[in-house]
């Protein structure tokens, strides 16, 4: 069922949070920390349904306060919120033919309909192992404490270590509108054959390469560029995956917004 309502999409990268809270504070009579999380999602779409009013009337007060937003029907937005997950890919001169998880055909996507290529490195939360004390230790602890070898909690622990961003790529076909997804510890690298790497990090950056030289005529994000020239900082960097994909329904709504201009 298609979302109902309006949404308020604001544009500006530099728009001040503080004052979008402010104006949906105002409008909504929301608590300021409710309102500031709504904000946090600026630049791009407030995650809210609005009767139209309210939207227009956003709008307005935003642009009072020198930031640029507009009010869309929601059922107009680009929906990425169901990407099609793929696994393996075959590149042709025509288009690409995407293979799914399950080995089941995902999507063929001719060159001229890929819209926009997205890539970004999404944070990954952390990885726990489990850190055995070696049996030696054990047995002579207990020669000085008998009941240690029974004490399971001083044998084993649990230890969170911190784990390395792995890259997405998000390739979006203009109308019907349909996101594909690559993830990079997902991907059977196996149509790159001769050129095929150790390390999937590389695998997946020559994916990229190949899938932007055939996409020639698609948008690319400022992220992707980013992450092309190795940006350290940079702005592929991303806490989420629904950070990305916010982040890609924005880049898609600014050049809509430029085309229609």
């Amino acid at each position: 069922m298609p979302p109902s309502g309006h949404r308020l999409v604001v544009y500006p990268e530099d728009a001040n949070p503080q004052l979008v809270r402010d104006a949906l504070t105002v409008e909504l009579g929301l608590h300021p920390t409710d309102a500031m999380r709504l904000a946090a999602h600026v630049p791009g779409v407030i995650p809210v349904p609005l009767s139209e009013p309210s939207a227009r009337s956003l709008v307005l007060m935003l642009e009072h306060a020198g930031i640029d937003a507009e009010a869309w029907r929601a059922d107009e937005l680009p929906d990425l919120s169901e990407p099609r997950d793929v696994h393996r890919v075959q590149l042709t001169p025509q288009g690409l033919e995407a293979i799914g998880p399950r080995g089941e055909p995902a999507h063929w996507l001719p060159w001229p309909q890929v819209e926009l290529v997205s890539v970004g490195l999404v944070r990954q939360g952390p990885k726990q192992r489990v850190v055995t004390t070696p049996s030696w230790i054990r047995v002579a602890a207990a020669v000085v404490r008998p009941r240690t070898l029974l004490e399971p909690s001083r044998r084993a622990g649990k230890v969170k270590t911190a784990r390395a961003p792995l890259a997405e790529l998000w390739l979006v076909r203009d109308r019907p509108i349909q996101a594909l997804r690559c993830r990079q510890d997902c991907m059977s690298y196996d149509y790159l054959a001769d050129r095929l790497q150790t390390s999937s990090t590389a695998n997946f950056r020559l994916l990229v390469e190949d899938l932007l030289r055939y996409s020639a005529n698609a948008s690319r994000t400022p992220a992707t560029e980013s992450f092309l020239v190795f940006d350290r900082p940079g702005r592929h960097f991303f806490a989420s995956a629904q950070d990305l994909m916010e982040y890609t329904t924005w880049q898609m709504l600014l050049r809509w917004r430029a085309r229609s201009a």
